[in-house]
């Protein structure tokens, strides 16, 4: 039986997962390539491996053992010591990624010792503007520490006559001291990998957000012939079918009602611009601007929506806890001399109490229950407020660079979340 592996990807040249197992587990390439290398008992290597001679773009991912005195070749692609076309080396206490005897981008291993850590090295090539970006990110999967490194450079062409080694250079020449028994992965593929793609496949598979929706139930449909006699037969093909195309119209016909990404998002701080901020429903200290107002038709199959935004909150010397909610209202009066009642009902509240720094985090905000005016259309409206108007002694800053809202279909029969004004009959 053919041995599967969930990093097998249809770009891979080689993958190997030996896991500590030696030159014997090394050898065998569990891509779709299945073309195993040549065991030297303290390397394995490939002559004229074509088929590894890869130019950018390109990715190179090994998971290997290391101290803070070993050192020498771990991958390489060459015919000797000095001549190559890439290979990951380790010296001192850094990690090299070379070509043709040039260090492209070297990054220092967090949390070494003298005792072998487990390390992800993670170096991928993509062509951007007549020129190559090498892009290295380094895991210590003791110390959880990540480090990074990133060089524009000019393009160079492998050798498709060269020999792929693992372990050592080309004849087990300046093997890695720590042994091959060190490996525990190794994977060569033809395109750009993303950090995260690869931080997926060699660290962790980050748990999916539940989604408390519903799908619709599809009819069982087909001759009578092929229906269920009683509970416990088979439906027969036709129920899946049907199930599936249900499961389809759905996911085609359900859009975001937000999908936004800012560029150059504003800078929002504690005093607003009064002109364009507004108390929400309900509350003296939360805020809504109209840099931060949609108007939506979420259509009559959704009652609810899950909204989540992409934030960074930074300050000097620290941060005051801001506070984020996202409003779903009906009836703004606007454009209308005598609008119905306001309709509001909002997710709950999540703080932020610490720098993000600039990068930022995602922040789920939760599901808010949709309210609808007379037209069937929503306004969907983001509050926030910095320290419950309390003040701020940090100089907090608040960028939000993305917002999503994903409608769904939710029970809402015990009422609906987050209801500004109580009034749960007026509600989707």
């Amino acid at each position: 039986m053919t041995a599967l592996s969930l990093v097998s990807k249809g770009d891979l040249a080689f993958l190997c997962e030996p896991a500590g197992g030696g030159a014997a587990a090394c050898i065998v390439d569990v891509s779709e390539q299945r073309t195993n290398l040549t065991n030297g008992t303290t390397y394995v290597s490939e002559a004229n491996s074509a088929r590894t001679a890869i130019d950018a773009p390109r990715t190179i991912c090994v998971v290997v053992d290391m101290t803070t005195t070993s050192q020498r070749f771990i991958v390489h692609h060459g015919s000797s010591t000095t001549t190559y076309g890439y290979t990951i080396d380790k010296s001192g206490s850094a990690v090299r990624c070379r070509e043709n005897a040039t260090t492209r981008v070297s990054v220092t291993v967090p949390g070494l010792t003298g005792s072998a850590r487990k390390v992800l090295v993670h170096w991928a090539q993509r062509n951007y503007n007549g020129s190559v970006v090498s892009e290295v990110a380094v895991y210590n999967f003791v110390t959880l520490e990540w480090a990074y490194g990133t060089a524009s450079h000019a393009a160079f062409a492998t050798t498709p006559t060269h020999t792929l080694t693992i372990g050592a250079s080309t004849g087990g020449l300046s093997a890695y001291d720590l042994g091959i028994t060190a490996i525990h992965a190794v994977s060569i593929g033809r395109r750009f990998h993303s950090t995260t793609e690869s931080a997926i496949d060699y660290v962790a598979v980050p748990t999916p957000p539940a989604m408390p929706g519903r799908r619709r139930v599809a009819n069982l449909t087909g001759p009578s012939s092929e229906l269920p006699a009683e509970e416990g037969y088979f439906a027969g093909p036709s129920f899946l079918w049907a199930l599936a195309a249900t499961r389809d119209a759905d996911s085609r016909l359900i859009t975001p009602l937000v999908n936004l990404m800012i560029a150059n998002p504003y800078s929002e701080v504690v005093t607003p611009t009064a002109r364009y901020h507004r108390n929400a429903p309900g509350s003296t200290v939360f805020r809504l601007s109209t840099r931060w107002l949609w108007h939506a038709w979420p259509g009559p199959k959704v009652n609810a929506a899950r909204c989540r935004i992409h934030v960074a909150v930074t300050g000097f010397a620290g941060v005051c806890p801001v506070k984020f909610r996202m409003y779903s209202m009906a009836n703004l009066p606007v454009g209308q001399p005598k609008p119905p009642p306001l309709l509001a009902y909002s997710t709950t509240t999540q703080t932020i109490n610490a720098s993000t720094g600039a990068a930022g985090v995602w922040l789920d905000l939760g599901q808010v229950r949709l309210a609808r005016d007379d037209a069937g259309m929503t306004a969907l409206a983001l509050a926030f407020n910095f320290n419950d108007n309390f003040g701020d002694a940090y100089a907090t800053t608040v960028k939000i660079r993305a917002v999503t809202v994903e409608p769904l279909s939710a029970d809402l029969s015990g009422g609906g979340s987050g209801d500004v004004d109580g009034d749960d009959k007026k509600g989707a």
